[in-house]
């Protein structure tokens, strides 16, 4: 498993989100629970969900 940075949709800091590799591209990051995958946000402690391409 590997860690990308990405812009929390809730508070726009700095996030980690896993992904399976570093070749791995997020898509549809957002707070809808309706995607594969879910991180937080150590800032504003939200949780947020993403999908992978």
């Amino acid at each position: 498993m590997a860690v990308v940075k990405v812009a929390c949709p809730r508070c726009g800091e700095v996030a980690n989100a896993t992904v399976n590799s570093k070749s791995d591209e997020i898509k549809k990051l957002g707070t809808s629970s309706r995607r594969e995958y879910k991180s937080s946000c150590k800032e504003c402690g939200g949780t947020f969900y993403y999908n992978l391409n």
